[in-house]
């Protein structure tokens, strides 16, 4: 078993809503998926990760890059 993580792409939505509604047990709009997709993808304060195994995907994180106030 190998698995890859890479960045989410749009092709790994449908496969994600599915992974959401296995979690939460319930679905996902995937036009709203796609909607959200587009604009937090095109930020670069987030990093979207998608974790592939045997050609599925079996996970998905998010990261948001944050600044601080504080310090020089």
């Amino acid at each position: 078993m190998h698995m890859q993580i890479k960045r989410l792409t749009e092709f790994d939505l449908g496969a994600l809503a599915e992974l959401f509604r296995q979690f939460w047990n319930e679905g996902s709009s995937l036009e709203k998926m796609q909607s959200t997709f587009s604009r937090i993808s095109a930020n670069p304060a987030y990093i979207l990760l998608a974790a592939r195994q045997d050609g599925g995907l079996v996970g998905f994180a998010m990261g948001i890059v944050c600044e601080e106030l504080y310090g020089e």
